[in-house]
């Protein structure tokens, strides 16, 4: 399961149960995968992974996993830390987007 944001715009006792709901869920064995920026989303995390700089290397149709294409771009979360590869032979160029450039996508508008 992927939530993105799913405490925005909620009350303190609402977010409090859907933080308690996705740990339920995360707990009986579910996979789930949630980008948030609220404190108690993060604490109820198992792991948390931050992510300053967006590295696209491909469209994202293609998107594989670096097991199967270990030459693709790795970001680790840590800032300025995207280590992007040299492309390789056919595939999309390579473009690193940061800051508000990085939080409106691709497409140019804000997200």
């Amino acid at each position: 399961m992927v939530l993105d944001e799913p405490t925005a715009h909620l009350s303190a006792d609402d977010e409090r149960a859907v933080v308690a709901a996705v740990r339920a869920l995360a707990d009986a064995g579910a996979a789930v995968v949630v980008i948030a920026h609220r404190p108690a989303m993060l604490a109820a995390a198992d792991d948390v992974v931050s992510v300053h700089t967006l590295a696209l290397d491909r469209p994202t149709e293609d998107a594989e996993t670096d097991a199967v294409h270990p030459e693709r771009t790795r970001v680790d979360g840590r800032p300025g830390s995207a280590e992007l590869a040299e492309p390789t032979r056919g595939s999309a160029p390579t473009r690193v987007l940061e800051g508000d450039e990085a939080r409106a996508g691709t497409t140019g508008r804000p997200a």
